[in-house]
């Protein structure tokens, strides 16, 4: 009888040992399990492109491309700068939080504080590069393009982001000779805005070929920048300074060099563009 009450708490004790065992196996694997998850969920959000890392030569290429499988569709359904539109629409509501059909549940808006958001801003960007390609074709194919370029252009340069504004930019320059002061303002505009140099070489190569809609308007701007910009913003203003001197503003410029650092950047392109304004005039 002793030996059959040991039996069983021998086997009993073998089951409990067995339920134990097989329960950390079981916790180990789920352990690992979720670090491996962890580390790939790491690894995609280290390797995601940011906003600021965006390559917009490849961001064009992509639109481009986009416009030429469209283009191959016969009567589609809807017309793509209507679809992109309705897109971009949909972006805007995802910014204001005022619809269900947005990115919450990719992998970098659940893992990254801004991750949202940087999705929503590239999906913008995607979507004007599009209507950008739209409008240059018509151009080349000396159409009209079949949207109001002006609207969107000065819309999306109010943007947060400088990629965003880049492509508002981009349309800005398509606009015709006539749209001169449209084109100025919005030039205008992103350089009030931004702290990147790039973006204000940008607007600096538009302003100087529409100058002439609002030339008071630009040369306040120019000096104001100079002042009062960003140090990537003032240096990028005094570089490309010459196409904006004339005889009538040539001092107030001037009188900005006399303030500024004298070993600073902004002082040597200053200084070079009045010095080769004066060797024009003198010629």
């Amino acid at each position: 009888m002793n030996r059959f009450v040991i039996t069983v708490a021998t086997l009993v004790g073998l089951i409990i040992s067995s339920l134990l065992i097989t329960g950390l196996i079981a916790w180990h694997n789920a352990t690992r399990s979720a670090q491996s998850t962890s580390e790939l969920a790491a690894t995609s959000v280290s390797t995601d492109i940011v906003p600021s890392e965006l390559d917009s030569s490849l961001v064009r290429e992509s639109a481009k491309t986009r416009l030429q499988v469209l283009s191959q569709i016969k009567d589609p359904i809807v017309a793509p700068e209507r679809s992109s539109f309705d897109r971009l629409r949909q972006i805007r509501m995802c910014e204001m939080n005022q619809s269900e059909n947005c990115p919450i549940n990719d992998l970098r808006s659940t893992s990254s504080p801004d991750g949202y958001m940087q999705i929503l801003v590239e999906q913008t960007i995607s979507e004007l590069a599009f209507l950008r390609a739209l409008a240059e074709k018509a151009h080349a194919d000396e159409i009209n393009p079949p949207f109001s370029v002006e609207e969107v252009a000065a819309a999306y340069i109010k943007h947060p982001d400088d990629d965003v504004r880049e492509q508002a930019l981009g349309l800005a320059a398509l606009l015709p000779v006539r749209d001169a002061k449209v084109a100025s303002a919005i030039a205008i505009r992103a350089l009030q805005m931004t702290v990147s140099g790039p973006l204000a070489r940008q607007a600096l190569d538009l302003l100087a070929r529409t100058r002439q809609g609002s030339p008071e308007r630009v040369d306040q701007t120019l000096l104001r920048t100079l002042k009062f910009g960003g140090w990537d913003v003032r240096d990028a203003v005094a570089e490309r300074i010459l196409p904006f001197l004339t005889p009538e503003n040539r001092n107030a410029f001037a009188r900005v060099l006399r303030v500024v650092p004298v070993r600073s950047k902004l002082a040597l392109h200053l200084r070079l563009g009045l010095e080769e304004f004066d060797r024009m005039e003198r010629l």
